[in-house]
């Protein structure tokens, strides 16, 4: 039976092509952009619409476009940013930050299908994956006194992750 492979990753297009080079023969694999690195550039833009300071509205608008880009509403959520493009008046570096989250929306559109992926019971961040690696690999591997050889690494690795 095939199996299903998901491969989350950041905004590096050079990434992308390499692994789906890797991974062209696959049969079932879904490349998905991390949702975390999504939000942070809807920070950026909230950031540019409601200013630095810790507020309210800022983190309101940012959940509502996050909620809307996991319903899989994509093309909203850039739509949106366009027309604030085209309606307000904003200085030129916020206009910019806005830009720059458009054009990564743009660049990476078909790799933000999370509500499919959310119901085929994928994975949409690896936030968890890299908190183990932060933290229980890193404490198990580094310490005072501990020396691990390469292969003996590897192997408390593949227990870990069993």
């Amino acid at each position: 039976m095939p199996r299903t492979l998901a491969v989350l990753l950041d905004g590096d297009l050079n990434l992308w092509r390499q692994v789906k080079k890797r991974f062209r023969e696959w049969p079932d694999s879904h490349l998905i952009l991390d949702i975390m690195h999504v939000a942070s550039y809807l920070w950026v833009a909230g950031n540019a619409l409601f200013g630095e300071k810790k507020s309210h509205d800022k983190s309101r608008w940012v959940q509502d476009k996050l909620t809307e880009l996991l319903r899989g509403r994509v093309g909203y959520v850039t739509g949106s940013l366009r027309l604030i493009l085209a309606k307000r008046s904003l200085s030129e570096s916020r206009r910019k930050a806005i830009q720059s989250t458009i054009t990564y929306f743009t660049n990476h559109r078909q790799w933000r299908r999370y509500d499919a992926y959310l119901a085929a019971g994928l994975p949409v961040a690896t936030g968890v994956i890299e908190s183990v690696c932060g933290s229980l690999v890193k404490h198990r591997m580094e310490g005072n006194g501990k020396r691990w050889s390469v292969a003996g690494a590897e192997a408390i690795l593949l227990l870990r992750s069993m």
